[in-house]
């Protein structure tokens, strides 16, 4: 007991070092600026405390996509985010969030750690496997993207130490339960990791099968049985309602490698997402948006070669785990350095990604073979330590010497560590701290990828917003959500003055009526979520012409309470089409009543005038 808490203690000076950069900048999280995922991970970590504290359901985000709300949110993969509520809740958005990446990485470390002990390890060299997963380039790159939920291995570590110890007639009853309810935990933290802990403890099982007892298989079967009733509620859900599911309906083709993939979504993000076949050894920049190096690091590949070479305990089943993982990264088609797929004779040659992409259920929609990395990281870990074991013999120096070599080499070759980080969007406090209500974000239905900066600012108000974590992807938004949206003229106008606006509106009362009745009290315009003047120049212009001048401003922010005019307003074109470019043959639906469509030069006189020249575009 008392070692563990050292080895914690150690291993959390190590993540404090790894996530300075954020700590001693004021402002910084780990991440931040443009990263991806940092800010619907916050998002999820705001809601499921703010949620809980307020008799809300924390697995539907009824303040996001507002009024529709998304259902399963995060399908269910929140645990990460109910963890790191507290440190949100205690210490506010920036250190509570860089704190809990490094409690993260101390977690992590401390499950490998305790794996390796399983395995039979020493003290030294089961500290160092910890290590190895705390430094490793692939969990580093995942919290720098802000996906905690992928870099955070402690739930499928200590799954998997319980099946090694159950696989061997170890242990109890109570290890049973516990194990089964950690593959539950590994599931909810994200779904593909429990695939990858079925995986990993495959080479176990058929190590120690053969040998069983009943008691043995019970023991086992009971583990089983308590992970899935644990998750099955949300399987359940999730198989009812999959082609609603976020990030599902993906349609679209990726002509990138047609000739290997035939445009499929899937295999053409794989490929993407796949490194190259000497990815262990040597660096090639080919993953989109990793740009860590993901070599494994040379101490502890040259221990592992120990182990084998000096046929450490259990050393085979072990390198079966590091080269499944190897295997399953190389994607559909493994490619060679220059980016080429490797063929022999002019045919593909498929690896074994691209079988169970075919045969094993939801597969389809695993689109990351690179995050296999882990799985070899894995058992690389647990090599390094039986073969660290093997070389140090009393020599009880040795691994605490590996362990600071690690660190160095780590530190100085990948570009791992210390993990980058960057300062969000400014918060315009002015504006922000005075919200009450419901806010209505712009861009509507807009597609850039700054909109996600909207979740960070809601932190600030937490209040219900129009955007919705993915809402810049078609595919991302819940059904109904643009539905209701096009239903109403105001919002259907402001989609169009994100779009261009080639036209100009007539707004209603009704139409805003319908924005108060659902609940709307607040027009948000925020620059950050632009990345060109031109729209948000437009946005304000529009907003203006509504209500006003803003009644908060800020530094980067402007907002409007939201009133119901008192006759209709003309919303002016706000920039001319490009020459030759047309209308949108969407733009005007001339059966509305009154009209709010677009009218050349400012708004009709007559609306049978308007829909005589409307008709006449048409044709």
């Amino acid at each position: 007991m008392r070692s563990g808490a050292l080895a914690l203690l150690a291993y959390a000076v190590v993540a404090l070092g790894a996530t300075a950069p954020a700590l001693l900048t004021p402002g910084a999280v780990v991440g931040g600026g443009d990263m991806p995922d940092y800010t619907g991970t916050v998002s999820f970590m705001w809601w499921a405390g703010f949620a809980i504290t307020h008799g809300l359901d924390p697995f539907f985000a009824s303040w996001d996509f507002y009024p529709v709300g998304q259902a399963h949110l995060a399908q269910y993969n929140l645990l990460d985010a109910f963890a790191g509520a507290p440190f949100l809740a205690i210490l506010g958005p920036e250190q509570g969030y860089d704190l809990f990446v490094a409690f993260v990485l101390a977690t992590t470390a401390w499950a490998g750690r305790h794996l390796a002990r399983v395995i039979g390890a020493g003290e030294g060299a089961a500290f160092f496997a910890g290590l190895v997963l705390e430094t490793s380039s692939f969990v580093a790159n995942e919290l720098h993207e802000g996906r905690l939920s992928q870099g955070w291995l402690l739930f499928l570590l200590l799954a998997l130490a319980g099946l090694v110890r159950l696989f061997r007639g170890e242990g109890s009853w109570r290890l049973a339960v516990g194990t089964g309810a950690a593959m539950a935990a590994t599931a909810l933290t994200y779904w593909y990791y429990g695939a990858f802990l079925v995986i990993a403890a495959i080479p176990p099982f058929l190590a120690e099968v053969r040998r069983w007892g009943r008691a043995v298989w019970a023991r086992v079967a009971l583990a089983g049985g308590v992970g899935l009733a644990l998750v099955t509620p949300a399987v359940v859900a999730l198989a009812r309602d999959w082609d609603t599911l976020p990030g599902v309906r993906r349609g679209e083709r990726i002509l990138e490698f047609e000739a290997w993939t035939g445009g499929d979504f899937g295999l053409g993000m794989a490929m993407r997402h796949s490194p190259w076949v000497g990815w262990p050894f040597a660096h090639v920049d080919l993953i989109e948006g990793i740009v860590n190096d993901q070599r494994l690091p040379a101490v502890a590949a040259l221990l592992a070669a120990v182990a084998v070479i000096r046929r450490a305990p259990a050393w085979g089943r072990w390198l079966a785990v590091a080269l499944a993982g190897y295997a399953l990264s190389l994607g559909p088609y493994p490619r060679l350095a220059d980016g080429e797929v490797w063929t022999v004779a002019g045919h593909a040659v498929p690896g074994p990604y691209r079988l169970a992409y075919a045969a094993v259920p939801f597969f389809h929609r695993f689109w990351w073979p690179s995050r296999f990395i882990l799985l070899a990281q894995v058992g690389l870990a647990a090599l390094a330590a039986l073969g660290l074991d093997r070389l140090a013999g009393r020599r009880r120096w040795l691994p605490w010497a590996a362990a600071l070599a690690l660190l160095v080499e780590q530190a100085a070759r990948t570009g791992a560590l210390p993990i980058a980080a960057d300062r969000p969007p400014g918060v315009s406090h002015e504006v922000y701290d005075s919200i009450d209500g419901p806010v209505l974000t712009v861009p509507v239905l807009g597609r850039g990828p700054d909109e996600r900066h909207h979740l960070w600012f809601q932190l600030y108000h937490q209040q219900p917003i129009l955007y919705g974590l993915g809402a810049h992807i078609e595919g991302h938004r819940p059904p109904g959500y643009e539905r209701w949206i096009r239903s109403n003229p105001l919002l259907r106008a402001l989609e169009r003055v994100g779009n261009g606006n080639w036209e100009g509106a007539w707004i209603a009362p009704p139409a805003v009526e319908a924005l108060v009745e659902a609940g709307f009290r607040w027009a948000v315009l925020e620059r950050a979520v632009f990345r060109e003047d031109e729209p948000f120049e437009r946005y304000e212009q529009s907003l203006v012409k509504l209500w006003g001048e803003p009644d908060l401003r800020g530094a980067t922010a402007r907002a409007w309470r939201i009133e119901v005019p008192a006759r209709r307003v003309w919303l002016p074109r706000a920039v001319a089409p490009p020459p030759g470019a047309g209308w949108p043959e969407d733009a005007c639906p001339v059966e509305t009543e009154p009209p709010e469509c677009v009218v050349d030069g400012g708004p009709p006189a007559d609306p049978r005038a308007r829909r005589a020249r409307v008709r006449s575009r048409r044709r």
